[in-house]
């Protein structure tokens, strides 16, 4: 709730000085401090955290496979034994691809549907914006909302990250782009942009629905376009965390629905799902030295084993 105070106050400031040719003409004394500085305005150290901008190279980066795989170390340890029915495993800083299995075979995403939905949010709407919830989804996992309590569209992005609610991606959708349909076009043209054709989304939480699907290889990229904002790198890192509904009638005490994240101090994402047609799903965020992993599990029986085996075994080997 401060970060909301902060902006209004940020705003109001801005209100003061916009006219003042001063203040404007520090503004651009600055700017060209900046410029000969040499630094880009769309590196990623200057981008906002409030939007997400890609370059078509930035892209290429993404999806292409940049380097050789990596050599192993002596031990060579094989790759563990697991139940997942598909898996991707990419080294984030240098591209390499560590592992893959059925990484392009289409499935249900279950909630790692929320991935893009948050994506698409942050690039779009304002998160210090209030709403009033009306017509609560009351299917699967949830925030816990409930009609007419006043809440921040930053409450609910913590709610359908950390939390893995339906109710509060749904109602986030409606409260952004006015619908969820709408909502899901924007993610479908983010989509298209990115070079994930894998990926079909109808709506934004991942209930079962006909043709919504997605792949490892695209969850495993959509998971490091979310991780490239530090607003959604901080959310999905968050285990637990307690928000006040700005009317004060509701407490919310949100726990993050990833154990992987309480029990290995170097997790730090990203996501997990479940549904009884997607089976177990989770994208690991993993840090191991100067190096970074996400691995993408789909289809699992029992997730967190499987990931923390990986885990292991990439531990020994890299």
């Amino acid at each position: 709730m401060k970060s909301v105070k902060l902006k209004r106050d940020l705003y109001r400031l801005w209100r003061k000085i916009r006219f003042k040719p001063i203040y404007w003409f520090s503004l651009i004394f600055l700017a060209f401090l900046f410029v000969v500085s040499g630094e880009s305005v769309f590196s990623p150290s200057t981008l906002s955290s409030q939007k997400i901008i890609f370059a078509k190279e930035e892209v290429l980066e993404l999806t292409t496979q940049v380097n050789p795989l990596p050599i192993l170390n002596s031990k060579g340890i094989a790759f563990p034994n697991h139940t997942a029915e598909a898996i991707f495993i990419r080294e984030r800083n240098s591209g390499e691809i560590i592992f893959k299995e059925n990484e392009h075979v289409q499935r249900s995403p279950a909630s790692l549907t929320k991935m893009a939905t948050a994506i698409v949010t942050i690039e779009n709407c304002d998160l210090s914006k209030e709403i009033i919830v009306n017509n609560v989804l009351k299917d699967g996992s949830l925030m816990g909302l409930e009609n007419g309590e006043k809440v921040t569209y930053e409450d609910l992005l913590y709610g359908m990250l950390v939390a893995s609610g339906n109710d509060a991606a749904e109602m986030l959708s409606r409260a952004c782009f006015s619908s969820q349909e709408k909502a899901v076009e924007s993610i479908q043209k983010k989509l298209e942009f990115l070079g994930l054709h894998d990926t079909n989304y109808v709506n934004v939480s991942g209930l079962p629905a006909d043709n919504h699907y997605s792949s490892a290889y695209d969850l495993t990229f959509l998971a490091e376009v979310l991780l490239r904002n530090e607003k959604l790198a901080e959310i999905v890192n968050t285990k637990e965390i307690t928000l006040v509904s700005i009317d004060l009638k509701r407490w919310y005490s949100l726990k993050s629905s990833n154990d992987l994240l309480f029990e290995n101090p170097s997790v730090y994402g990203v996501k997990t799902g479940y549904t009884e047609s997607a089976g177990q799903c989770l994208i690991l965020a993993y840090k191991k030295g100067d190096r970074d992993f996400m691995i993408t599990i789909l289809g699992s029986q029992d997730r967190f084993t499987d990931g923390e085996a990986i885990i292991n075994w990439i531990q020994s080997n890299y």
